[in-house]
């Protein structure tokens, strides 16, 4: 017996990875047609269709409908009435950002205003990452 025979007999063929991949995409669409907020992405092994329904945990994305996210230059960009943030990498790690906000938009998210925090040395203010996830899981309890 080979390897891919054995990973076909316990569910990995690329039959099964295609029915698993197309069956999240439907929970995500489901989801995203009721939901007028937010659009579910699901991420991770589970969206590439690798882990069964019942195995491990579900990464999923959750992208609010009415902010963006621009880099600098690029805020003409930008929808009418969405808050605005700009994505700045200076004085980060590699392949992390500090998201500046530019302009709170009409559907302005309350989870928002008690997460960003005023830099005094820019005059800016920031969302901040450790308050944003932490008031949403306090939420959650």
């Amino acid at each position: 017996m080979h390897v891919f025979d054995a990973m076909d007999d316990m569910g990995y063929s690329d039959n099964m990875i295609q029915q698993r991949r197309a069956m999240y995409e439907k929970i995500d669409a489901e989801f995203n047609r009721n939901n007028h907020q937010f659009i579910q992405i699901t991420a991770g092994s589970k969206a590439e269709g690798f882990t069964k329904p019942y195995e491990s945990d579900r990464d999923i994305v959750f992208e609010n409908k009415y902010v963006e996210c621009v880099l600098s230059g690029d805020e003409n960009l930008a929808k009418d009435n969405n808050t605005l943030f700009e994505v700045v990498g200076e004085g980060c790690h590699p392949g992390h950002y500090k998201l500046k906000l530019l302009l709170k938009g009409k559907s302005y998210d309350e989870n928002l205003e008690h997460t960003t925090v005023h830099d005094d040395t820019t005059g800016h203010n920031y969302l901040s990452s450790y308050l944003f996830t932490t008031g949403i899981r306090s939420k959650e309890s």
